[in-house]
């Protein structure tokens, strides 16, 4: 019940969604612009999120090259989150 008492004051100039967070406008914004920042070098399939490349990598069978590449995508996420 809380959830749907929230304020939601980043609003979406595209389209009628809102946010709670920035952070999520700015990853949603992407959906809008095509923006897909985070590339697998298996398949070349393309993501908005850090998280989204590493969801792929843990449902498919492309994994990252090395543990460099994912700790890179470790720092993404945390800078993304932080704005």
């Amino acid at each position: 019940m809380r959830y749907m008492q929230e304020k939601k004051p980043y609003a979406c100039d595209l389209c009628p969604q809102k946010f709670t967070q920035f952070v999520h406008l700015k990853l949603h914004k992407r959906l809008h612009t095509n923006d897909r920042p985070y590339v697998c070098k298996g398949c070349d399939k393309k993501y908005i999120s850090a998280s989204g490349l590493r969801t792929h990598w843990k449902t498919t069978s492309c994994k990252p090259n090395n543990l460099e590449e994912e700790l890179a995508m470790a720092a993404a996420a945390t800078s993304e989150c932080l704005g």
